[in-house]
């Protein structure tokens, strides 16, 4: 790697024409960012390519202990040492080039059989990874991604992370590890890459008590995907420098109208459903709502 090493890079993601260019004053800085494994973890079908590439947007990248950020998108100009702040304001802007190829990413693991899949939402530490791996080991299910997931307009699973975060108190208590990031494989040997399609999501809270099943109606659906499909390219959850600076919205009017029209024809076609209680119940009510 050392012999192609320059000072600036393309992070490519999902597919070949949506990228953002890094560049970087400090090339061990460069190198750093290159061997993280948080690229692996955080960029879903994550890709670094040295092609010069002049239609990416840019993100200048100064090595400083000193903090500041300024410009617009499609450039802007990052001065400090935090590699994973980096990252966050690349995918920002990759879920911008996303979207406007029609590509869009959702907080997610997701899982697959017979190039049918299951796509499974919500918020921090509600089951998702846990529900997956567990249909992936006992149902008959393939592991897709970790983390998040990025479908096309016509509900394809185009986009994963294969890697697992090790904050995960019932992870590491399952399945026995304890590195930072931890490729799926070690765990589940069924792990795919299958362009599949999704036809159920479910949104897991696990807990101790009975089942509890509930289907979300047209508009509790669409106020909440809206919700989560909106929420990266808002800029909302990314808050870099110690969560002490927020990132602006780079959304558009054109593209919350192309976003609204995807969700509008995702919820006309495909069941949200709320699952709430122990794992197991979890998993055999997905399989049977699968079936």
């Amino acid at each position: 790697m050392e012999d192609n090493l320059e000072k600036k890079i393309n992070l490519i993601s999902c597919k070949q024409n949506i990228g953002v260019t890094l560049r970087f004053n400090d090339k061990n800085f460069l190198k750093e960012v290159i061997e993280s494994d948080f690229i692996k973890k955080y960029i879903p079908s994550p890709k670094i390519s040295f092609q010069s590439q002049d239609d990416f947007p840019i993100i200048n990248i100064k090595k400083s202990r000193l903090f500041s950020l300024s410009g617009d998108f499609p450039k802007i100009n990052y001065q400090g040492d935090n590699l994973k702040d980096i990252l966050f304001i690349a995918d920002y802007f990759l879920e911008r080039a996303r979207q406007e190829n029609k590509l869009y990413s959702i907080h997610s693991s997701s899982v697959e059989k017979d190039s049918k899949a299951v796509l499974l939402f919500g918020w921090k530490d509600t089951g998702k990874t846990s529900v997956a791996l567990n249909l992936a080991r006992n149902y008959s299910f393939n592991f897709l991604s970790e983390g998040r997931t990025v479908i096309d307009k016509d509900f394809i699973i185009c986009g994963c992370i294969h890697y697992l975060e090790e904050d995960n108190e019932f992870l590491k208590k399952e399945y026995d590890f304890s590195e930072d990031c931890l490729y799926v494989s070690k765990l589940c040997t069924l792990s795919s890459n299958n362009k599949s399609r999704l036809v159920l999501l479910v949104y897991p809270q696990i807990t101790q008590g009975p089942l509890e099943v509930r289907q979300w109606d047209e508009n509790k659906s669409r106020y909440h995907m809206y919700e989560l499909f909106s929420y990266i390219i808002r800029g909302v959850a990314k808050n870099i420098n110690n969560y002490s600076c927020p990132l602006p919205s780079i959304d558009t009017i054109e593209l919350a109208k192309k976003r609204s029209d995807f969700i509008k024809n995702l919820v006309d076609k495909n069941k949200i459903y709320q699952l709430r209680g122990k794992i197991e119940d979890i998993c055999d009510e997905i399989v049977t709502l699968f079936d």
